[in-house]
This record gives structure tokens, C-alpha cells and sequence, in this order.
């Protein structure tokens, strides 16, 4: 214990018999010397602690080798990356407070973005939990954060199945008269033939696609089941990939990229 500024604080030493009567008599004298000159012994640990401990992006780097080889989910490590990741990468993993992370989902709960406020949240605490077995953190209150008492549930909404071949031709007539950007209109018109969900669409690569043996080959890093997953090519959507090649192949590895940056994919 010890006095400063007309207040009473606390320090641990350390645990006898790990730390040595020597070590704690060193410690105490180096303590000491930082109060001769009005230095807050317990401040100075903290920020010391700050400068050694590593940043929000370096454990997401290093969560994300393990999380892809695990393979839960290859979208809940990319929400985190987009929607926390990016605005706070240099920010030490044991400065990241509760506000910082309110700050990021308030904002996708006004835009109404429920499911991926859960999701986002998800991947923090997988990754939050990563950090604490490594010991980078002792642990973190934002792990008591409660989405549905903070947001609520989000509604699922069951979406209507075309059934009647009348409309189903409607729907691809509307496609194949869409002027928009070329991306989604090639994205539309091969996802009736494709056995994927959107976002698998969207995150497509050129090197996924194998032109020779009429094929795309999705790795396990990016399936929820953990294994490759296949999918048969007709001629007729090998020929779309074929037109919208000069479009993308040369300058992003994804087939349908964003239009603001070639380096990350179409949005929803």
C-alpha cells in the first residue's frame, strides 16, 4: 500500500513462492523511487502494460489463422473485420472499452441491421475469448454486453418461393433487362442456375473457378460445414463468366467486386 495525492492505493507484488523475497524487495525499491518523484506506481504498470500488449488488428490476425482452420463461419471473421477491425486496428486489445464497440453497433441499429449487430458481436466475443486464453487480456467487460436486451431479437421473415413458371419468367426477363451495373446483373443471372446463398455469390474468386473441368471449388474456410464444396457449371454460365472476365479477372481477385474499391466485393 501507498499514499499519493491524498489517497490510499493498492499494488500487488506478486505471489510467494513465485516472486522471490529478493524480486519483491527490488520491485518495492523501484516503486519507491517512482513515488519520490510523485510517478503513480500502479499508472505506470498500466501504461507500460499498453506499450507491450498487441493490437486490436495483430490479434485479429492471429485469431483469424485459427479461426479459418476451425472453420466456424468465413463471414462472422469478415463482419468483425469491416465493421470493428478497420476503425480500430491500432487501438491495444486492453484499451477496447464497451463505448467503442456501442458506438460501432448503435449505428447498425439505426440503419436496421439487427442480424449483423449479431453476427459482428459473435466474432468479438470468439475472438475476445481467443485473446484471454493467450493471455493478452485478464478479461473484458464488453464480453457482458446483452444484444437483446440492448436491440432486441431480429425478425425473421420467411421470403416468399417463386413457384409458377409465369413468374419465375417475369423475374428473368426483368434480369436480362436490367441496365444497372454490370456485376449485378451477371450476379443475377447465374444465381438461378448456382446451388449458393448470395453472400457465396458475392465473395467469389477467379481462382475458385476452374474453366477447364467446368466447376467452382468453394474451400472450407469459407463453408459452415468445414469441407470443399463443389458446384457443377453449365455451358451457358461458364460463357457469363467468360464475358465479365475483362471486367475483373486482371484487377481484383473477386469476380464481382465493389465498385468504390477492386480489393473487397459487391455489397448486398
Amino acid at each position: 500500500r501507498y499514499r499519493l495525492n491524498k489517497k490510499i492505493q493498492s499494488i500487488k507484488i506478486g505471489k510467494y513462492p513465485t516472486t522471490t523475497l529478493s524480486s519483491a524487495r527490488e520491485k518495492a525499491n523501484i516503486f519507491n523511487n517512482m513515488l519520490a518523484e510523485k510517478i503513480d506506481p500502479k499508472e505506470q504498470i498500466q501504461k507500460e502494460d499498453i506499450q507491450k500488449s498487441k493490437t486490436l488488428k495483430e490479434v485479429f490476425n492471429e485469431w483469424s489463422q485459427v479461426f479459418y482452420k476451425n472453420n466456424t463461419s468465413y463471414n462472422l471473421s469478415k463482419r468483425l473485420k469491416t465493421h470493428i477491425i478497420s476503425k480500430y486496428e491500432d487501438k491495444h486489445i486492453n484499451e477496447l472499452a464497451k463505448n467503442d464497440i456501442l458506438l460501432i453497433l448503435d449505428k447498425l441499429y439505426v440503419e436496421g441491421k439487427l442480424e449483423t449487430i449479431k453476427r459482428v458481436f459473435l466474432g468479438l466475443k470468439k475472438m475476445l475469448m481467443y485473446a484471454i486464453n493467450k493471455e493478452y487480456i485478464e478479461n473484458s467487460n464488453i464480453l457482458t454486453l446483452d444484444m437483446k436486451a440492448l436491440y432486441g431479437s431480429p425478425k425473421k421473415q420467411n421470403l416468399r418461393a417463386i413457384t409458377k413458371e409465369e413468374r419465375f419468367k417475369e423475374l428473368l426477363l426483368a434480369i436480362e433487362n436490367y441496365n444497372g451495373n454490370i456485376f449485378t446483373k451477371v450476379a443475377l443471372q447465374i444465381s438461378p442456375y448456382l446451388f449458393l446463398r448470395s453472400a457465396n455469390i458475392r465473395n467469389l474468386e477467379w481462382s475458385e473457378i476452374d474453366f477447364k473441368n467446368l466447376k467452382i471449388i468453394i474451400p472450407a474456410n469459407k463453408m459452415k460445414g468445414g469441407e470443399d464444396f463443389i458446384v457443377p457449371l453449365s455451358e451457358s454460365v461458364i460463357k457469363l463468366f467468360e464475358f465479365i472476365k475483362p471486367f475483373s479477372f486482371h484487377n481484383s481477385k473477386y469476380v464481382f467486386p465493389s465498385d468504390i474499391s477492386k480489393s473487397k466485393t459487391m455489397s448486398e
